[in-house]
C-alpha cells in the first residue's frame, strides 16, 4: 500500500483523492503578533534581499551547468503535490449524504464514469485527513475505529465536513459523542477559539452557548468580527458587527456630546468651571484616543468593554473657588457639573444574539 492511502471499505467502488490535504483551516490574523515582528523584519528586508538575488543568481548558475550536462531537467526531479487517497463504498456515502449521492448518481462527471465502468475517482481539496477519515467512518458505521475524545479544532473540523456534505442525520450523533464533552471552555476573549465555539454553538443549536459566544465577540472584538471562513451565517457575522458599532458609536456620542456641552457652555455654573471641565474632558479623550479625528472606520481598535470602562473611569479636575470660607479656608469646586458621570449606569457587554432569530423554519 503506498503511503497515503487509507481504505475504508476494502471493497469499496470509490476512491476520494484529497488533494492539498491538511491546508491551513480557521486562520486567525493576529495583528499585534504582526506589529510586534514588524521593526525585525524590516531591518532585515535588505540583507534578505541580498541573499536572494545571490542565491537565484547561483541557482540559475547552477540549472545552467546541469542543462548543458544533461540536455534538459529531469522530470522526475519536480516533486509531486501531496494527496491522500481514501478507498470507501458508493453505497455508504449514498445513503448518508445527498452530495455524494448527487455526484456518484447524477450528471456530473463522476456519477457518469461510476455508472458507466462501477467504479470512480472523486478529487476534493484541503480538508483535514484526520477529521475526514472520522466522518467516513461514521459514515461506514464503524464506530469502533472513532476516537473516545476530540479536541475543538478537531470538532470543528468534522462539523465543517458533515455541514460541507450535508450529512444532517450525523449531527446529534457527533453532538452527543464528543461536543458535549469538550473539555476545551468557552473563552472569555475575542479570539480564534471563540470563532470556533461560535459554529458548533451555530451547527449543534446550543441557544445559551450561541448567546454567550456572540455576546463577548461584540463586546471585546477591536476591529470587525470575522468568520474565519467557518461556514457562519453572514447574516450573523453582519449583526454582531452592527451591534458592536452601536454600542461603541453610543459610547462615543456620549462623550461628544459632554464636550459639545461644555465648550457651548450649557454645561458648568460658569465660565471658569465650563473651561476647567472641557480641558479636563479633552486631554482624557486625546490620552485614549476618542478626539473626532482620531477615531477610525469600523472603529478599529476600540472594544466595548474596555471603551466603557476607560470612560467611566474619567476623573474631573479638582480646585478651589474664589468665595472665603467662614474658617479660613477656600473649599474646593462643587456644583452638579464638576464631576463626571459618563456611562455609570451603563452595561460594558452587548447583549449577545438569541439564536432562534436566525433559524429558518
Amino acid at each position: 500500500m503506498e503511503e497515503g492511502t487509507h481504505i475504508i471499505d476494502p471493497e469499496g467502488e470509490v476512491i476520494i483523492v484529497v488533494r492539498n490535504p491538511n491546508a491551513p483551516f480557521a486562520v486567525w490574523n493576529d495583528e499585534s503578533a504582526q506589529a510586534g515582528t514588524a521593526d525585525s523584519q524590516e531591518s532585515n528586508n535588505v540583507a534578505e534581499t541580498v541573499a536572494l538575488v545571490l542565491m537565484s543568481d547561483s541557482a540559475q548558475i547552477d540549472a545552467s551547468n546541469d542543462e548543458s550536462a544533461t540536455g534538459s531537467v529531469e522530470e522526475d526531479s519536480i516533486p509531486s503535490k501531496p494527496e491522500v487517497r481514501i478507498q470507501v463504498s458508493a453505497k455508504h456515502l449514498m445513503l448518508a449524504s445527498p452530495v455524494f449521492k448527487k455526484a456518484l448518481s447524477g450528471k456530473w462527471k463522476e456519477g457518469s464514469t461510476f455508472v458507466r465502468t462501477g467504479s470512480v475517482e472523486i478529487d476534493t481539496e484541503g480538508w483535514d485527513v484526520e477529521a475526514f477519515l472520522i466522518l467516513l467512518r461514521i459514515l461506514h458505521c464503524q464506530h469502533h475505529r472513532l476516537p473516545k475524545r476530540v479536541s475543538l479544532e478537531l470538532a470543528v473540523k468534522i462539523a465543517v465536513l458533515a455541514d460541507y456534505y450535508e450529512c444532517n442525520d450525523l449531527v446529534g450523533f457527533i453532538r452527543d459523542a464528543w461536543i458535549d464533552h469538550l473539555r476545551e471552555e468557552l473563552p472569555k476573549t475575542y479570539s480564534r477559539n471563540l470563532i470556533l465555539w461560535l459554529w458548533i454553538a451555530w451547527y449543534f443549536k446550543f441557544p445559551i452557548k450561541f448567546k454567550r459566544a456572540t455576546s463577548i465577540a461584540m463586546s471585546q472584538s477591536k476591529d470587525e468580527i470575522v468568520s474565519l471562513d467557518l461556514p457562519i451565517p453572514m447574516r450573523i457575522i453582519y449583526e454582531m458587527n452592527q451591534k458592536r458599532q452601536q454600542a461603541i458609536c453610543k459610547v462615543i456620542l456620549a462623550l461628544q456630546r459632554e464636550y459639545e456641552a461644555f465648550m457651548t457652555g450649557s454645561k458648568g455654573c460658569n465660565f471658569e468651571c465650563s473651561s476647567i471641565m472641557l480641558g479636563s474632558l479633552m486631554k482624557q479623550m486625546l490620552s485614549k484616543g476618542l478626539l473626532e479625528s482620531q477615531v477610525q472606520f469600523y472603529y478599529k481598535g476600540f472594544n466595548v468593554t474596555g471603551l466603557t470602562k476607560s470612560v467611566q473611569s474619567f476623573v474631573a479636575p479638582r480646585w478651589r473657588t474664589s468665595v472665603y470660607c467662614y474658617n479660613g479656608d477656600y473649599p474646593d469646586h462643587n456644583c452638579p457639573h464638576s464631576s463626571f458621570s459618563l456611562l455609570n449606569s451603563s452595561s460594558d457587554t452587548v447583549e449577545g444574539l438569541k439564536l432562534r432569530q436566525f433559524l429558518v423554519d
